[in-house]
C-alpha cells in the first residue's frame, strides 16, 4: 500500500451453491461436450421429479418439487458441481487446476 497500487478482493459464498445447479442449464452443457443418448438421459432422469419435506416435531411440511441442486450425500452432487464451476471458470477466463477438486474434497473427507 505504501507504493500506492491498488488491492482487490472478491469474496465468493458459495454455502449454497450446491442447491443452486440449474438442471436444464447442466444437462444443455453435458450434451454440449459430448453426453448424448442414453447417458445423457440417465442425467437427467437422476435430476429431474425430485421432492423434499420437512419434518418438525411430529408433523411433516407438503412436498415440495425441487428444479435445482445437486443431491447432496451423493457421489453425483459434487462431481456435477465441480463440473458447473469449471464450465464457470472457463467463462471467466480463469482455470486453476486445483480449484474444481475443492469440493470433491472437502466432501471425500466429511465421509
Amino acid at each position: 500500500m505504501d507504493e500506492r497500487k491498488h488491492t482487490c478482493i472478491v469474496f465468493c459464498d458459495i454455502s449454497k451453491a450446491f442447491d443452486r445447479v440449474w438442471h436444464t442449464g447442466l444437462l444443455f452443457k453435458l450434451r454440449q461436450n459430448g453426453v448424448d443418448g442414453n447417458l445423457h438421459g440417465w442425467f437427467g432422469n437422476y435430476l429431474s421429479n425430485r421432492s423434499q419435506k420437512v419434518f418438525v416435531g411430529s408433523s411433516f411440511s407438503e412436498n415440495k418439487v425441487i428444479s435445482a441442486g445437486v443431491p447432496q450425500g451423493s457421489v453425483l452432487g459434487p462431481l456435477l458441481f465441480c463440473y458447473m464451476l469449471m464450465i464457470l471458470l472457463t467463462i471467466l477466463s480463469v482455470q486453476p487446476d486445483f480449484l474444481p477438486m475443492i469440493p470433491l474434497l472437502q466432501f471425500r473427507h466429511q465421509t
